[in-house]
């Protein structure tokens, strides 16, 4: 060791907890209804700005909720494939 370099430290382990293949499949459900739920929200939103004529808002607000509903979907099927 010179004068310059730290000692190394011994590597820990780590303890990760195991998720059952139930649990998992659970967090995609919820997770697909969360998206599901924000995907409504936006969509709801976007029909409010595009009454009030603000289509910039509009279009970001529809790119948000057509983004989520794919997400949802995804984490459906992989609640479904788990």
């Amino acid at each position: 060791m010179n004068a310059h370099s730290m000692p190394q430290e011994e590597p820990r382990s780590v303890f990760v907890p195991r998720h059952n293949r139930e649990e998992t499949a659970r967090a995609f459900f919820d997770l697909s209804q969360t998206q599901r739920r924000l995907a409504h929200r936006y969509k709801r939103e976007a029909l409010e700005w595009e009454a009030r004529g603000h289509h910039a808002n509009y279009a970001h607000c529809r790119t948000e909720s057509d983004r989520l509903w794919r997400s949802a979907k995804w984490a459906l099927n992989q609640a479904r494939i788990s």
